[in-house]
């Protein structure tokens, strides 16, 4: 037999990666919008929402993937531009557009890891789209796009790439794992010998070590990027942002641990 096929991962060829998950999107990936249990997110869309001309009124979706956000973000404000670097999941999230009859909702292939804005001499941004972008939104999303184990400065450009596209005044909603939420679960899972979504790492290599002091795990064997609260404060505000609030997303067990039912979430692993 022939050796065991490598595990795709975000950060060698992201393009290869994110078209390939493209096959069996909704087993694949967790859609944070859908499997949001308090609904603190589409709450957050609602306070934010905008159909009024001008910027405050347009909403960029920045890595929407197959489109999970869309519907909610095409109801709430006049228009809707999105952008993902997969081509394939640009083609699942047009499918999207179409299939729900969207007039106000455009979708297009751009990598946030690359540079979109340049400075001039004098200070002012110069946008190297052909869009005229640079602060003509007042509402962005980044759900779970900030999740690759890049380097500090290739998470800063992305954030930096966010910040440039919204005008003075607008907002960022982001989602991204909890590093706290990634050890409670690791821990519960492994009392109840479950296998969990992360590889809980009992006697961890040297390299396996220093992923997780970077708050990166395996989950379904691929590297991912987890946060502490006070860290991603750190990376927002050193691009310029200021953070406003940060609040869990719960989920629930079966959505945690990508189930189909709750009644196969495990006994040791239901709430009291």
């Amino acid at each position: 037999s022939g050796a065991p096929r490598r595990t795709r991962q975000m950060d060698t060829n992201p393009v290869e990666y994110w078209n390939a998950q493209a096959r069996d999107y909704d087993d694949n990936i967790f859609s944070t919008i859908d499997e949001d249990s308090t609904g603190i997110i589409t709450r957050t869309l609602d306070r934010l929402a905008a159909a009024s001309e001008g910027p405050f009124g347009r909403c960029i979706d920045l890595g929407c993937g197959a489109g999970k956000y869309l519907p909610a973000l095409a109801a709430r404000f006049r228009s809707v531009t999105a952008y993902d670097l997969s081509p394939k999941l640009v083609g699942l999230a047009k499918k999207e557009v179409k299939r729900h009859g969207f007039c106000n909702v455009d979708v297009r292939v751009r990598d946030l890891a690359q540079i979109w804005y340049r400075e001039d001499g004098n200070g002012l941004g110069l946008d190297l789209g052909d869009r005229g972008e640079m602060e003509s939104y007042g509402f962005a999303v980044m759900a779970n796009v900030l999740i690759a184990p890049v380097t500090e400065g290739q998470r800063a450009l992305m954030l930096k790439n966010a910040l440039r596209s919204l005008c003075p005044g607008g907002r960022l909603l982001v989602v991204v794992p909890s590093l706290e939420s990634a050890l409670y679960v690791n821990m519960r899972c492994d009392e109840a010998k479950y296998e969990g979504p992360c590889d809980v790492l009992r006697k961890p290599s040297r390299a396996e070590g220093a992923d997780v002091l970077q708050g990166i795990f395996r989950r379904s064997g691929v590297r991912t990027k987890h946060y502490l609260e006070p860290e991603f404060r750190l990376a927002a505000g050193r691009v310029g942002f200021r953070v406003e609030a940060c609040e869990k997303v719960l989920y629930t067990w079966r959505s945690e641990l990508g189930l189909s039912s709750d009644l196969l979430v495990p006994a040791g692993l239901r709430e009291p």
